[in-house]
Order: C-alpha cells, then sequence, then structure tokens
C-alpha cells in the first residue's frame, strides 16, 4: 500500500518560507497530491487560511482540502483515543474542537489503523506551549513515524 503523509499546521508553515527560495516546493506538494498521499484535517487548513491570507499555501490549501474532505473525516471516539494515550496534547485551557495537533494525530492514528506501516506524519513543530506536547513527541508515544518538511520535500 503507498504511504500517506498527514500534514499539520506547522509543516504548511514551512512550505510557504521554503517556497520563497525553492520554487519547486509546490511542485512537490502537488505530485503527492496527485498521487493522493496527503491528509490533513479541517484545523489545518483553517490555521492556514487565517496566517496566510493570500500567500500561495493559502491558496492551494482550500482546493486541496475540498479534494480529501471525504477521507478525513472524524470522530469524537477518534480524538478520544489520541487522548487517552497522549493527554498531554490538548493545553489545558483548550477545547477539543479547536486543538489542531490533537486532531492531526487522531487523523494520523485513525489511518495507521487502516493501513499499518504507511502513515507517516509531517511536523515542523518544535515551539509548543508549556503545558503541550509536540506532535513529534505525540507521534513517538503513538508509535507514528514522524519526519521533517525537508525529509517530506527529499522523499523520492
Amino acid at each position: 500500500m503507498p504511504t500517506t503523509f498527514v500534514l499539520d499546521s506547522s509543516t504548511l508553515a514551512a512550505f510557504n518560507e521554503m517556497h520563497e527560495n525553492d520554487e519547486t516546493v509546490f511542485d512537490i506538494l502537488n505530485k503527492w497530491y496527485d498521487e493522493d498521499a496527503i491528509r490533513f484535517c479541517d484545523l489545518v487548513k483553517d490555521e492556514c487560511r487565517a496566517a496566510f491570507h493570500s500567500e500561495k499555501i493559502a491558496v492551494w490549501v482550500s482546493p486541496a482540502y475540498r479534494g480529501i474532505r471525504s477521507k478525513v473525516q472524524l470522530a469524537f471516539s477518534d480524538c478520544s483515543a489520541v487522548l487517552e494515550e497522549v493527554p498531554e496534547l490538548l493545553d489545558d485551557d483548550q477545547d477539543e474542537s479547536e486543538a489542531q495537533g490533537l486532531r492531526t494525530m487522531a487523523l494520523a492514528l485513525k489511518l495507521s489503523r487502516e493501513q499499518p506501516d504507511d502513515v507517516v506524519v509531517v511536523s515542523a513543530e518544535t515551539i509548543i506551549l508549556e503545558d503541550r506536547c509536540s506532535i513529534p513527541d505525540a507521534c513517538s508515544a503513538l508509535n507514528l513515524k514522524c519526519i521533517s518538511p525537508a525529509d517530506f520535500l527529499a522523499m523520492p
């Protein structure tokens, strides 16, 4: 089975920044999208659009999300399963419905149950709030593969 890459908000921000120096970023991103290998949750799309307005990544993310929307639906139980294993993924004062990191990890865990060993989370997250673990740390706790945006772009 082909690999599915689950992107978080920090990854889309990194792609937008990398694009300033490298025009091939979106060629590679579109290649993986065309191969149906990219997934991200609705909150990733929303955060990207809010943060980057009319920049290239914000223009790319909405139509890309429309193309994968039916494949990234999450239930409350998906988020609950992640919180049972990694409760520190949710900020103490954050509602589950607003937690991009939690929803990204719920999507990755759900997909990994459907296709074990073929799901890779892509994250550039390093700076987090004091009371929350990072997406790469959550991946370790959930035994999910995690790579950087640069490693994703270097994939064959």
